[in-house]
């Protein structure tokens, strides 16, 4: 059985998110890191810089990325996963992203490096792209955020050449119906300070949903890695990161309420991933075509 809700109830529109990351994506990646995701951590005490790096590493291992491989970054943020692929890997990384101020960034990061880094204000499903122009579409924690999961899978199909491969990872739901029914009568609050710190229309899926959408948009080959128990530490760091840079953040115009809401925020994050309501999954596939006859 598969199971799909939403944290926030009403409706999602791309401009709220696009403006709420217009509006802190440097202060958000004062206290989650360049990177701004979950680390992978091996050890609990690994720093969130490798264990970001990290979890970048292991979810594109085996996609054969190289200087002629044209990944589609979607949801890229201030552009440095993007950067980070082009200079360990070599390839071509076209980054996406519904936040101007993010694309400024990232633009500003990768002038004068030439023309292997491109970034564009784009839409998740509908990225402009030509179809078949990618080797891998790259989606990382930014399916969470787009309601039309399907559709989000249908354009990544379309944009993928022949044999291409997608890659997601995303924070997950791990209980059925019933679970999340009475995990929500006694902790339902605790989700509020979660959706304030990490912005607006967080769509909450168990894998089985995701594993439907790709099925459905044509992907075959589909491996999913529960990746829950690994990235559990990335709470504590995002919560020690912000009290590090307290400070800055409050000589920034919205760096007192990023703070607030991020140290409650992240004990809330570490208690629903102890108590197993969230996890967090990687989820590989290829793109499938019918033979012809």
């Amino acid at each position: 059985m598969t199971t799909e809700w939403t944290v926030e109830r009403r409706s999602h529109a791309t401009d709220v998110l696009a403006a709420h990351y217009d509006l802190t994506t440097e202060a958000t990646q004062l206290v989650m890191g360049d990177h701004m995701h979950f680390g992978l951590f091996t050890d609990k005490n690994d720093s969130l810089a490798k264990a970001t790096v990290r979890m970048v590493d292991f979810a594109v291992a085996g996609s054969g990325l190289g200087k002629d491989t044209h990944v589609l970054d979607v949801g890229c943020g201030s552009g440095h996963a993007a950067i980070y692929l082009n200079e360990k890997y070599g390839c071509r990384v076209t980054g996406i992203s519904t936040s101007a101020r993010g694309i400024e960034l990232a633009r500003a990061h990768v002038k004068g490096r030439g023309s292997a880094l491109k970034f564009e204000v784009a839409d998740a499903i509908r990225t402009g792209l030509p179809s078949e122009s990618c080797d891998v579409v790259f989606i990382m924690e930014t399916a969470c955020h787009v309601k039309d999961l399907g559709a989000l899978m249908v354009e990544s199909r379309r944009v993928l050449k022949p044999g291409g491969r997608l890659i997601v990872t995303d924070p997950v739901a791990r209980k059925g119906p019933v679970g999340h029914f009475v995990f929500m009568l006694k902790n339902g609050p605790r989700l509020i300070p979660m959706k304030l710190a990490w912005g607006p229309g967080i769509y909450m899926r168990n894998p089985g949903v995701y594993a439907t959408h790709a099925l459905e948009a044509g992907f075959r080959s589909l491996e999913i890695v529960d990746l829950s128990e690994d990235v559990k530490p990335s709470a504590d760091r995002w919560k020690e990161r912000a009290l590090e840079v307290r400070e800055t953040l409050l000589q920034t115009s919205v760096g007192k309420s990023v703070l607030r809401k991020f140290t409650t925020g992240c004990d809330h994050m570490r208690f629903v991933l102890e108590q197993g309501f969230f996890g967090h999954m990687l989820l590989r596939a290829r793109k499938h075509e019918p033979a012809r006859d």
